[in-house]
């Protein structure tokens, strides 16, 4: 940063568009690189954007996008800027054909996506949360961007690809993804203690939790609990491993609710509830009053 305030001088007033903590949406090309000059004639090469009230918005060759008061500028720069500036004509009703609207390939497998201002920035979608999208550079990096900073079409690709790696079409075999991370479990809990000694209980936890592999067992185990006691509300497992939240996250998306719970915290998927403790997958919770029968 030094060097760049030693070269451009007063132009250290520049604002740049790009931050450790924001992605930065590539502006749109302009044709011409040109020399401005500032009051005090020192110079930058920058190709113009447009202008934005008393500021003009340039970019440099190396891409870095920033703006300068126009006070800060000599005259002929500034009668530049201004010649420079075109307005935008008004939008012509039925000119341009609407956006076709994206399948769920399309929008799972989407790399460009456009800002609400035209800006656009190369990633992948990893998910929705709330009222963020949750994007990856090339690079690996993991990032957020508000829904409302995107354009209208990228908002309803965020939405449909969301919906195509989390939504209830691919629930259930996710559900069983998960039930491999967590890598089976070490203590039950939750059945009533007046009948968990019941052998009907006893022959379903031995044939479908025991004696079945976890990820398939456990949901069958819900069901049939649920048919043999009328009384369970819950199933609890202590898991035999504690992945991280994060990676709970990207094989189901951002739960349907969530419960507090002590130290726990639930976070709901249909039936099946995780629980989560320091950022780890603990427990697993079978809600025998939501499992279909």
């Amino acid at each position: 940063m030094q060097t760049t305030i030693k070269t451009i001088g007063v132009f250290a007033t520049l604002v740049i568009f790009m931050c450790y903590t924001t992605p930065v949406f590539s502006e749109p090309s302009s044709a011409t690189m040109t020399t401005w000059t500032s009051i005090e004639g020192r110079i930058i090469q920058a190709t113009m954007l447009r202008l934005d009230g008393d500021r003009v918005i340039l970019q440099r060759k190396d891409g870095v996008v920033f703006s300068l008061p126009l006070s800060k500028l000599s005259a002929d720069s500034q009668a530049a800027a201004k010649a420079g500036s075109k307005p935008i004509p008004a939008p012509k009703e039925n000119k341009s054909p609407a956006s076709p609207a994206l399948n769920e390939s399309q929008a799972v497998n989407m790399t460009a996506w456009i800002s609400a201002d035209g800006r656009s920035i190369q990633a992948k979608l990893i998910r929705l949360e709330g009222e963020n999208v949750l994007l990856q550079r090339n690079d690996g990096t993991v990032f957020r961007v508000p829904l409302s900073k995107l354009s209208s079409d990228s908002q309803a690709a965020a939405r449909i690809g969301n919906e195509a790696l989390f939504g209830p079409k691919k629930r259930e075999s996710n559900l069983v993804t998960a039930f491999e991370l967590v890598g089976g479990w070490t203590k039950i809990s939750g059945i009533p203690e007046d009948v968990a000694g019941d052998p009907s209980v006893i022959k379903v936890l031995n044939d479908s939790l025991v004696n079945e592999p976890f990820a398939s067992g456990w949901p069958i185990t819900v069901r049939q609990i649920t048919n043999e006691v009328e009384r369970a509300r819950y199933i609890i497992l202590k898991t035999a491993e504690e992945p991280g939240l994060d990676s709970l996250l990207g094989i189901l998306g951002q739960p349907d609710s969530t419960e507090k719970e002590n130290e726990v915290t639930w976070y709901l998927y249909g039936w099946c509830h995780f629980g989560i403790s320091d950022g780890k997958v603990t427990r697993l919770r079978g809600d025998c009053k939501s499992i279909s029968r």
